[in-house]
């Protein structure tokens, strides 16, 4: 007998893995929460965890909010044998897919004898190439012995997922959309559209009404089952509790497209502002002193966003750009919340920008490929992901995610790079034999939401909401504040 234990995570981190190694064992679990209840890891808050929290709404892996516990990291593997822990080791990497290089398609095998050129990577000529390599991931995510539904909004992803899945040809569907009283007419209501797509595709659909009154009597527990703190999920606990309540134990999700097909608009502003600011940004001090100035310029007002005080700093490189269009909190602003001590011990040990940095090693070469990485394995993998596994199973609904797969990777992402900035999500809206609506392709992008702002300003429990003046003046991202919220409470025992 070999007495090793191997213990290994997907490759791009679609499930959790923790474990805690005092030298003397090990203990792994799929909750951080699962450990501390052993009784034998403590419960003691990481600073430096807490503060990439709060820099970017989720923790940043392989930190835990824990200073005991740890991730295994995406795509990485460890062994225990007799003589202790060895690893993690890597076994794949999305920046090294996301380097390598398209090799041209010929008309025939034999094009190079015959002389033939090869033909020109155009959307039009890479687009059965991209739908193949989606129908396949679909098929394999519909293998399962339970009926498989899916989360229907009014996106892209979601609709031509469901498509996709039509063209696989399954065709008893169950569908799910969440509605609200607050966004009855607005542009923010997904029902209307999201029936439409429903009623194209022909699935058995449900749209769930959830109010204010559901949500009061649920946050407590969602605070429980959420296992680290993030700014985001609630949607998707909500979504999955009306599959739940549809009969499903599975149900699939558009998450991962705008990741994959450039749907996010980091992949327009990132690479403009490294090219306006890469100049400013290496000349020694300017990026401090412009922020000390834009500081007291602006200190005390409203509608202002602390980001500009970085741009010099931060927007010359891909790291700190992504950092300024991703992040809630800039450095300097928490010693003003949580005291110099905690931030300055959790930011020497954290390290943002070089986390951030090492989310894009090695480098792709190209500006698609470089913010790919970082929304891929920083936004996507620690936030989006985790988000789903925690509302999912909370529900013990099973979200499987045919968009984020690795052979998917592998197969499309050297194929974009030339041409993804003119197509975008288009690849993903013309992979369906039938065509999504063209509603959905021209709908301004919103994301999938929930009125969570006015809920939790209205509740009177969230007495911290209100009680920093400089987080109360603040109307520009309501994040901020329900970031600050998780993290005192963390910070008391809550």
């Amino acid at each position: 007998d070999a007495q090793r234990l191997f213990a290994a995570r997907d490759p791009y981190g679609i499930k959790p893995l923790y474990y805690a190694a005092d030298g003397r064992s090990i203990r792994l679990a799929s909750q951080v929460k699962a450990l501390v209840a052993g009784g034998r890891v403590p419960a003691t808050v990481d600073h430096a965890a807490l503060m990439g929290f709060l820099m970017l709404g989720s923790v940043l892996e392989p930190d835990t909010i824990y200073q005991d516990i740890k991730s295994l990291p995406a795509g990485a593997y460890l062994l225990v044998d007799e003589r202790g822990l060895k690893g993690p080791t890597h076994y794949f990497s999305i920046p090294t897919i996301l380097q390598e290089e398209r090799q041209p398609r010929r008309s025939s095998p034999h094009a190079n004898e015959a002389g033939q050129s090869a033909q020109p990577d155009t959307p039009e000529n890479l687009q059965p190439l991209i739908t193949s390599a989606l129908k396949d991931s679909v098929s394999h995510h519909m293998i399962a012995d339970v009926p498989v539904g899916a989360f229907l909004s009014a996106g892209i992803d979601s609709g031509s997922l469901v498509g996709l899945v039509r063209d696989a040809g399954i065709e008893d569907l169950r569908t799910v959309t969440l509605a609200f009283e607050e966004f009855r007419g607005r542009h923010d209501d997904e029902a209307p559209l999201a029936e439409e797509v429903a009623a194209h595709f022909a699935t058995d659909h449900r749209t769930r009404m959830l109010t204010q009154a559901e949500f009061s009597g649920d946050l407590e527990h969602i605070l429980h089952v959420m296992d680290q703190p993030s700014i985001d999920g609630i949607n998707t606990y909500y979504v999955s509790k009306a599959a739940r309540e549809n009969g499903l134990k599975v149900a699939l999700s558009g998450l991962g497209g705008d990741e994959l097909f450039a749907g996010y608009n980091t992949f327009e502003d990132v690479p403009a502002w490294v090219q306006r600011f890469a100049i400013p940004s290496k000349i020694p001090l300017l990026g401090d002193s412009f922020r000390t100035l834009y500081s007291a310029l602006v200190a005390g007002r409203t509608g202002r966003s602390p980001k500009i005080a970085g741009v010099l700093k931060y927007g010359g490189s891909y790291p700190g750009a992504w950092f300024l269009r991703r992040g809630l909190f800039m450095p300097w602003e928490l010693a003003e919340l949580f005291g110099q001590d905690m931030v300055h011990d959790g930011m020497q040990r954290l390290g943002i920008l070089e986390r951030i940095e090492a989310a894009m090693t090695p480098d792709p070469g190209h500006a698609y490929g470089r913010v790919a990485a970082m929304e891929a394995g920083l936004y996507m993998r620690n936030q989006l992901l985790r988000d789903s596994d925690w509302a999912g199973m909370a529900h013990s609904i099973e979200i499987r995610v045919p968009l984020v797969d690795s052979n998917l990777l592998a197969d499309v992402a050297p194929l974009l790079p030339e041409s993804i900035m003119s197509v975008r999500k288009r690849y993903l809206a013309h992979a369906t034999t039938r065509p999504i609506p063209q509603k959905l392709l021209d709908r301004r992008k919103t994301g999938f939401q929930v009125p969570i702002r006015h809920w939790l300003e209205t509740d009177d429990r969230i007495d911290i909401w209100k009680s920093i003046p400089a987080l109360s003046r603040d109307g520009i991202n309501w994040e901020r504040r329900w970031a600050y919220v998780l993290a005192t409470r963390l910070l008391q025992g809550g």
